[in-house]
């Protein structure tokens, strides 16, 4: 969607570096991928990083629920089977302890 592509664009804005070194990635593959552009997702493993790392921090949904499968004490709350639990993805994307970051 045109959201994720405007923030992978913002964030290279914000991070010359990476940039530089995506368009360094890119110019050494050039000639690979456009023999075989299946080879894309091997050839840039950057550029794939970038845009998980886009999707990690500016994800395009909102939550994520689950059904808790069996009891479960969660921080000090009691959780029954059955409940129905939401994730924000916008707060996971951020939590140091769930992923470490490329920009």
């Amino acid at each position: 969607t045109a959201f994720p592509l405007l923030m992978s664009l913002f964030e290279l804005a914000r991070n010359p570096e990476v940039q530089q070194a995506l368009r360094q990635e890119s110019l050494g593959a050039e000639a690979r991928i456009s023999e075989d552009p299946q080879r894309a997702t091997t050839e840039l493993p950057l550029l794939r990083a970038a845009l998980k790392e886009t999707l990690r921090l500016y994800p395009v949904g909102v939550f994520l629920e689950r059904q808790v499968s069996s009891d479960l004490v969660l921080q000090n709350y009691h959780v029954p089977a059955g409940t129905l639990v939401k994730v924000l993805l916008y707060s996971l994307g951020r939590n140091p302890a769930m992923t470490k970051t490329l920009f």
